[in-house]
């Protein structure tokens, strides 16, 4: 592969665990958990890199999951959520697949099957990180 097709077939996705199977992509679980039932050493088949450190903390995860999920609640969440990342340590994380979008495709998953989820919080924090 040339480094141009290199760079042409790199970028930056989201996909949902188990279900999207982000075909070709680094595909990273950004999620505090392993599903039900899985055993480390078969999380191969969810995700090739496990990322708890850029999932919502367990107190804000759990703030989120136990209130109405309206859209201005959403908001909240997303703000303190990007509040977490700011962190010295999740943010070089952040900057880290910003940079490895720059050289292949990297899908950022998690197990919500809807359109209020951090997956895509993150997506557009690391898309501000400078990814491709």
């Amino acid at each position: 592969m040339t480094r141009r097709s290199a760079k042409a077939a790199a970028g930056l996705s989201t996909y949902l665990i188990g279900k999207d199977a982000a075909p070709g992509a680094l595909r990273l679980g950004t999620v505090r958990h392993l599903p039900r039932g899985v055993r480390r050493e078969d999380r191969g088949d969810y995700f090739d890199i496990w990322l708890p450190l850029l999932a919502p903390s367990r107190e804000l995860l759990r703030w989120w999951l136990d209130g109405e999920m309206s859209e201005t609640r959403f908001k909240i969440f997303a703000k303190r959520y990007a509040a977490e990342m700011a962190t010295s340590e999740a943010s070089g994380t952040i900057a880290l697949v910003a940079a490895l979008t720059k050289r292949m495709p990297v899908a950022l998953g998690c197990y919500c099957e809807r359109q209020q989820c951090h997956r895509f919080v993150l997506e557009k924090l690391v898309r501000q990180a400078g990814a491709a």
